[in-house]
């Protein structure tokens, strides 16, 4: 098929926007477009010790499994992937300077975190830090989970949210 024919399928109404040029770019590659995004369940609390983060609300194509009863991401499809995971909080109180812990695990032992100083006390949203990062997935037994901390001496409940996996190729 010639690529003209391909691109003018893929944006036949002239209504040229960046999810269909993406769409028709990924057709041209030949990728398989395997996703998942979740949101975070908001009646999470959040204090000193590791919590593991729930999930509420998902979308996904059929190659990844959210399940929301042990709160894993699993890709049924081998490749390498890209996981972010996003969180806010909302905070009764707590001190000056507390650090707020944001991190993703694959198969119970964690792959990338971050932790942040904030400076600010009393009832506030907690911004924690963005976290991101490649892992390789063998497509059956390989999992990704993802948790919190925080050490502002408040019990901080988690308010919004959310995961999203994108897979990059094999």
């Amino acid at each position: 098929m010639a690529l003209t024919k391909v691109i003018g399928a893929g944006l036949a109404d002239d209504a040229v926007t960046t999810a269909k040029l993406a769409n028709t770019l990924l057709t041209l590659q030949g990728l398989n477009m395997i996703y998942a995004h979740s949101t975070l369940d908001t009646s999470t609390t959040i204090g000193s010790s590791t919590t593991k983060l729930g999930f509420s609300g998902t979308s996904s194509n059929q190659s990844v499994t959210v399940d929301t009863s042990n709160d894993r991401l699993t890709p049924t499809v081998s490749g390498t992937y890209l996981t972010c995971v996003s969180l806010t909080c909302s905070a009764d109180g707590g001190s000056n300077g507390w650090t707020p812990n944001l991190g993703i695990r694959k198969n119970g032992s964690g792959i990338a975190a971050r932790a942040a100083i904030r400076y600010y006390s009393g009832a506030h949203s907690a911004d924690f830090p963005f976290v991101m990062t490649v892992a390789s997935m063998n497509g059956s037994s390989d999992y990704f989970d993802f948790y919190a901390s925080q050490n502002s001496g408040a019990t901080l409940t988690q308010n919004t949210g959310s995961v999203f996996t994108l897979r990059l190729g094999d």
